[in-house]
C-alpha cells in the first residue's frame, strides 16, 4: 500500500463476511487524525484472536479507510482507548 501509515486497531467483535465465501471476520476500531473508524477483516485461522486484542493496522493516508491488518506482527501491547 503506497502512502500509507501504521496505527494500531483494537478487535470488538467478530460477524461474518457479506462475500461469495462467507468466513469469519475480526470487526476492529481504530482512529486516524481524531477520527473514529470500525471496519472488519478475515484472519488467520492458525491465530487466537480475542475481543480486546490491539494490533498493528496499516491504513491509507489518503482514504484512512483502507486497511490491512497486521496479524502477521503478533498482538501488540496496549491500554485504554482506542
Amino acid at each position: 500500500m503506497k502512502n500509507s501509515s501504521v496505527t494500531i486497531c483494537k478487535i470488538v467483535g467478530f460477524g461474518h463476511s457479506s462475500g461469495r465465501a462467507s468466513s469469519e471476520v475480526a470487526i476492529y476500531e481504530y482512529r486516524v487524525n481524531g477520527k473514529l473508524y470500525k471496519s472488519d477483516s478475515p484472519f488467520p485461522s492458525d491465530k487466537s484472536i480475542k475481543i480486546g486484542d490491539c494490533y498493528n493496522l496499516k491504513y491509507s493516508i489518503d482514504d484512512p479507510q483502507v486497511t490491512d491488518v497486521l496479524f502477521e506482527d503478533g498482538k501488540v501491547g496496549f491500554e485504554g482507548e482506542i
